[in-house]
C-alpha cells in the first residue's frame, strides 16, 4: 500500500480523485454540476493546505483538527444535497 505522503508527492491532485471516488455512491442524489462543485469544495477540506491551516495557523491539536474537518465535510455534503439547481 502506498503511504499518504508518497501518494501526495507522486500524484498531485489525488485529493480530488479520492473525493470523487467517495462520492460515487451519491451520484444519483445530486446533479453532475453540484457533484463537481462538492468534489472541489471537499478537496479544500481534505488537502494538505487544510492540515497546514488547522495545525499551524489555528494551532489545533490533531483531535480538534479532525473534529473541525469532519464538521466542515458534513456541512458541505449537506449543502450540496440540499441544493435545488441553484447557482
Amino acid at each position: 500500500m502506498v503511504s499518504r505522503a508518497t501518494a501526495y508527492r507522486y500524484f498531485p491532485g489525488i485529493e480530488a480523485l479520492l473525493v470523487e471516488a467517495a462520492l460515487k455512491p451519491a451520484a444519483g442524489r445530486m446533479r453532475p454540476a453540484d457533484r463537481k462543485l462538492l468534489t472541489r469544495a471537499l478537496a479544500l477540506a481534505v488537502g494538505t493546505e487544510a492540515v497546514v491551516v488547522l495545525k499551524d495557523v489555528l494551532q489545533l491539536d490533531e483531535a480538534e483538527g479532525r473534529r473541525v474537518r469532519r464538521w466542515a465535510i458534513r456541512a458541505l455534503v449537506a449543502a450540496a444535497l440540499d441544493r435545488k439547481g441553484e447557482d
